[in-house]
Formats: structure tokens, C-alpha cells, sequence
């Protein structure tokens, strides 16, 4: 198992991705997992403009030399990128949208390749109702054939990720999809607290780990718990309430799941992904989180206690 440090944790920092590589470097990761742009995906939204921080990469704003430059600082401390992900809405039904998602995730791809990344991380994107979703399902299918075939000429994974209000809320449904794609190259991200947020209990949990198989090849890690009369929570698609937390303190038992993970034979990336600025929150939630650096290095120090 590699330790990956998601950018956000640098999202307000000056130095943005460069401090990121520096803080990993200093705390023990053996890896960074680089947030793509939202502002230049298919539409503006409010919360998209919240997302933006000084730790994200666009390919369209970044050229060649720009690209040498960061691969020589990642070498220079002997990191390497476990993903990029890439906010690009992969559910769209309008042809032209479609042709610009596929060419928007194309410039993904051939950034990861001069990064020397191995794989690129999609977006499942919301899905607000029953109706809505096998819609979004067929969609999602054909557009992600269309991009893990360009990836494969490449030599890029494209990874799905469980996450709430998506065609990817669990381990059943990305396997739904990795298995309608039909593609080598498709690969799973399970992380569990999205999996939460959108409902599962937490007691199935261990359910879901116990799905884990070689279609598994990145684990998020971040922690929160549930939460009533705070003033500044995370609200779930359940409408539950949550807070964010350490790893070793709030309501999942990363030493118990990770250990599970490793029985099922899962040995690639953990992400630390500190508090996701896509999940829209407030500057105010922002205000009452710890110190990146702070959770950064705790990160770090409790998950090197149980892959050692």
C-alpha cells in the first residue's frame, strides 16, 4: 500500500500544489492525488467557483514547461501522482456536450501521460432522482467507453469513484458500471464515508469492504460523524448531518477496514483526503476544520501505524 496525500489540503495556500508536494514529502507520503479544475468543465456553477484553490491543474493552462517543472519537483523528493481527477460531467445526453466532455477528459489523459500519472479520475455526476438515473447510467456507459479507449492507447487507467447523489453511490453500482463498460483499463475508487453520506449504515460496511476485489485499485480515506445542533456540519443526501474529523476519532474504524482490505488482497494508493471543498461547503465549515499541515502529518502518522 502507497500513502497519497489529496491537494486540497492545500486548496487556500499560496503555494497550492507546490506545498503540497512539499508536505508530503516532509510527512511521509509516497505519493500526491491532484485536483483537476471545475471552472473550466461545462458549466459554472456556484459551488464550482467555491471549489477553486491554489492546488488544482487545468491541461488547457498548463504548458509544456509548466508540466517539465512539476514532474522535476516530484522526482527531486522521490514522489510520484497516484490520480488526477477531472470534474468533467460524464452524464450529459447532448451530443455536443458529450464531444466536449470526451475531448475535455482526452487533455486529462495526455496530462496524466506527461506527468507520468498512472490514471485519471472520473465523475459519476449528480443524479437527483430515480427516474433521472438509468438514463445517466447509459450515459455515463458510453462516454466512459469512449474516454478508457482513448486511455488505453496511452497507458492511462480511469478510475469511478463511489459517491453520493451519483450512478456510483456504492460498490454494487461502480461494479455495474466497470462491468457495462467492459474495459481493462476501468478501475474502482471505493471511498466509504461517501458511501455513508449517501446512507449505507454504518454497521454495512463491512459489507462493503467485503466486495472488494482486483476491480478495487485506490482507497479514499477521510473521517467524520454524525452530528445534531452543530453549528457547522456537512449535510449528506440523506439529509444527516456530519462533522468532519481525524482518522483515528470519528465514526469509521480505519484500523478495522483497512485491515479488511488488505485480507481482500487490496494493495494500491490510500488517498488522505482532507475535507473535499467539491462537496460545497460553507467558508464557515472551512473556519472550523483543523490546520491542514495539522491533519496532514496525523493522516499520515495513524495510517504508517497500520500498513506498516
Amino acid at each position: 500500500m502507497q500513502l497519497s496525500l489529496y491537494s486540497s489540503v492545500a486548496r487556500t495556500h499560496p503555494f497550492g500544489l507546490y506545498q503540497v508536494i512539499q508536505w508530503a514529502s516532509q510527512f511521509g507520503y509516497t505519493q500526491i492525488d491532484i485536483r483537476g479544475s471545475s471552472l473550466y468543465s461545462l458549466s459554472v456553477t456556484d459551488n464550482s467557483r467555491r471549489t477553486l484553490g491554489y492546488d488544482m491543474v487545468n491541461p488547457s493552462r498548463m504548458p509544456a514547461h509548466a508540466r517539465r517543472d512539476l514532474g522535476s519537483a516530484l522526482r527531486d523528493l522521490s514522489l510520484s501522482i497516484s490520480s488526477i481527477s477531472s470534474y468533467v460531467p460524464l452524464t450529459v445526453s447532448e451530443p455536443s456536450l458529450q464531444e466536449q466532455a470526451i475531448a475535455m477528459l482526452c487533455s486529462y489523459v495526455d496530462l496524466a501521460v506527461d506527468l507520468e500519472c498512472p490514471a485519471i479520475r472520473t465523475y459519476g455526476n449528480d443524479v437527483n432522482s430515480p427516474l433521472e438515473y438509468e438514463r445517466a447510467f447509459a450515459n455515463h456507459v458510453v462516454l466512459l467507453r469512449e474516454i478508457a479507449a482513448y486511455a488505453a492507447t496511452r497507458g492511462v487507467a480511469i478510475l469511478i469513484e463511489t459517491n453520493e447523489n451519483t450512478v456510483t453511490p456504492n460498490l454494487d453500482a461502480a461494479f455495474r458500471v466497470h462491468d457495462h463498460v467492459g474495459a481493462p483499463n476501468l478501475k474502482v475508487v471505493l471511498d466509504a464515508v461517501n458511501v455513508y453520506f449517501a446512507g449505507t449504515p454504518l454497521a454495512d460496511l463491512d459489507a462493503e469492504f467485503a466486495k472488494i476485489d482486483a476491480r478495487v485499485a485506490m482507497l479514499h480515506v477521510k473521517n467524520v460523524r454524525m452530528a445534531a445542533n452543530d453549528a457547522v456540519t456537512y449535510r449528506g443526501s440523506t439529509g444527516q448531518d456530519f462533522v468532519w474529523t481525524d482518522l483515528a476519532s470519528g465514526d469509521v474504524d480505519w484500523r478495522h477496514y483497512l485491515a479488511h482490505a488488505r485480507e481482500r488482497g487490496f494493495d494500491g494508493p490510500i488517498v488522505y483526503e482532507y475535507a473535499n471543498p467539491f462537496k460545497g461547503m460553507s467558508e464557515q465549515f472551512w473556519d472550523r476544520v483543523p490546520p491542514p499541515d495539522e491533519s496532514a502529518q496525523s493522516a499520515a502518522h495513524f495510517l504508517q501505524q497500520i500498513i506498516a
